[in-house]
């Protein structure tokens, strides 16, 4: 049996953003979908680095008091 290749394994498709793109869009992504992260691509569409909920929840529980305040 021929050893399996990383193509054979990863999935297609995979979401992306860019380094400017706001993270409540992200996070409503991946609200969405059956998804846990997104893949963040530099300016040459290069893989930078990987984006998880765990890290927007905390963003947002980080933020929200400030957010409060904006609002009234």
């Amino acid at each position: 049996m021929p050893a399996s290749l990383v193509r054979d394994l990863m999935p297609v498709g995979v979401p992306s953003c860019k380094l400017s793109t706001p993270i409540m869009e992200i996070a409503r992504f991946l609200l969405q979908q059956p998804m846990e992260e997104m893949v963040v691509l530099g300016t040459e569409s290069e893989g930078v680095g990987i984006v998880e909920c765990e890290e927007l929840v905390s963003a947002y529980a980080r933020d929200m008091p400030r957010l409060f305040w904006l609002r009234m």
